[in-house]
């Protein structure tokens, strides 16, 4: 939503205020000058003050336990403050000669025209000429300017080192935008030596001045402990004044404190009052977790129809967890008519964004012809994909295949290297069916020692073929082998505690 605290001319920030620059106008006016002029430009400046705003922009990620890394959170961040108008020909011209004559606020003035393309034609070289002499007189808000445009590289080379000297002046004159910037230089580590207790510092600065993406970087440092001691109650102190000014982000870390009980009593109704504020923005971590909320009926009545809403919005901003479960809705007819076709093309996008679930449901309707022609070949692509990141339910179809022959050629050793990497996950079945490829040989030297091992495994599983096997082998074996395999079992049962 619009706001106006980013206006270039504002005291909050350190800036010379709007009733100095027309009163120097005013009141420095010479003999020999147009009052004309002189009233040209201060109506056009006080047009300024009506058409001056900045839009908050988003800041990406979740908050809550298990969710994207906080130093996404800076990700976005806006580095150059907002326009403002000025577009009498006249009055730009009165600000050039001013310019010229070494007037500080007219320099920095004309930096900002020709930085917005307002009143002259867009020209960030222009810009940087004119900020430059304002900003070497200490001008702090030239100085702010001048460390966005080395931070974005307009006009000049992207140079960090450069953005952070000008920044850092700025911000140790009080600039909110300057200290917030600066202090995400330090979190990610650009142009300056990654230190969260630097970042945390400059953030504090430009938060006590009320700038909402610092508060809001204020609570993910307390959430996440950096640069400070963790503390969740006051992580949530400073989410809630960002969220007071419309912070989207903020609005989703309260959201999910009250989910996940974070510096707060767990309440779900209140979390799902933050996430739908959020949601209804555009935040796509609220709008996943929305639809969780509605499809659990957690602090919300369980409603699929509403859940499915809420899915197919942040799937539709690409998000590879959302079209994977609206595959998963479209499959089971959950909120949505059952729509074999839907459901593949879901799970196709997010499969595209190696997403493992959706791997996995394409290799299976490839398999069993579900949405699609049946296709062996294509259901083994897709097993593999979702395996080799570790999938057990994909690497167990995946031997099966090998071990029969669809859609691969026929190769027992590659079938008994999936089933054994899902038996090492601690599926029961493919534990068995690695101790029948040991005991029988097949796609391996005969082994008795590692049957036992996984046969006994696969028994304790609950699998109820392996007791026969078992007792096979054990009929085979040396009562130092029987005490070698039970050695390996209790070995790889430490590993999975």
């Amino acid at each position: 939503m619009p706001r106006t605290d980013d206006i270039v001319m504002r005291k909050r920030d350190g800036e010379l205020a709007l009733e100095l620059w027309l009163c120097r106008y005013i009141l420095g006016m010479r003999p020999d000058e147009s009052p004309y002029a002189k009233v040209i430009i201060v109506l056009s400046i006080l047009g300024m003050m009506l058409s001056a705003c900045a839009t908050a922009e988003e800041l990406p990620g979740p908050i809550q336990r298990g969710d994207v890394l906080p130093q996404h959170a800076v990700r976005n961040m806006p580095v150059q403050r907002q326009c403002v108008t000025l577009n009498n020909a006249e009055a730009l011209e009165q600000l050039r000669l001013s310019a010229e004559k070494g007037d500080t606020v007219s320099q920095r003035a004309l930096g900002d025209m020709y930085r917005c393309g307002r009143g002259a034609e867009p020209d960030y070289a222009a810009a940087f000429r004119w900020y430059l002499p304002a900003a070497e007189k200490g001008d702090a808000v030239a100085q702010d300017a001048l460390g966005g445009m080395y931070y974005q590289g307009r006009s000049v080379a992207q140079d960090y080192g450069e953005a952070a000297k000008w920044l850092r002046l700025a911000a140790e004159q009080g600039i909110a935008m300057s200290q917030r910037l600066l202090g995400r230089m330090h979190f990610r580590g650009e142009g300056v030596a990654e230190d969260y207790a630097e970042a945390f510092k400059w953030f504090r600065l430009a938060a006590g001045q009320g700038d909402a993406l610092a508060q809001t970087m204020m609570g993910t440092q307390y959430r996440f402990g950096q640069g400070v001691l963790q503390d969740y109650t006051e992580a949530l102190k400073w989410f809630r004044l960002a969220a007071e000014q419309e912070e989207t982000f903020a609005q989703r870390a309260i959201g999910g404190a009250y989910y996940a009980g974070l510096g707060v009593v767990q309440d779900y109704a209140a979390a799902a009052k933050w996430l739908r504020l959020a949601g209804e923005k555009g935040n796509v971590a609220s709008q996943k977790l929305l639809g969780k909320m509605s499809f659990k009926g957690q602090g919300v009545a369980q409603d699929f129809t509403e859940a499915f809403r809420w899915y197919r919005r942040a799937a539709g901003k690409g998000d590879s967890i959302a079209q994977g479960v609206i595959g998963e809705l479209y499959y089971h007819g959950r909120g949505v008519a059952q729509d074999y076709v839907q459901a593949f093309k879901w799970f196709g996008l997010s499969a595209e964004q190696k997403n493992v679930a959706s791997q996995h449901s394409l290799g299976e309707m490839n398999y069993r012809g579900l949405g699609v022609t049946q296709d062996y070949a294509e259901a083994a692509k897709w097993y593999r994909r979702a395996a080799e990141q570790g999938n057990a339910p994909s690497q167990i179809p995946l031997g099966s295949m090998y071990l029969q022959g669809q859609g691969v050629l026929q190769d027992y050793t590659e079938a008994l290297k999936w089933f054994r990497l899902a038996a090492e996950h601690g599926d029961a079945f493919a534990q068995w069916s690695t101790g029948r490829f040991y005991h029988r040989g097949i796609g391996v030297a005969q082994n008795y020692v590692q049957a036992h091992k996984w046969l006994s495994l696969a028994k304790e599983g609950g699998n109820a073929d392996a007791r026969d096997d078992l007792r096979d082998v054990v009929a085979k074996m040396t009562p130092e082998q029987i005490e070698e395999a039970q050695r390996l079992a209790g070995e790889w049962r430490q590993t999975e505690d």
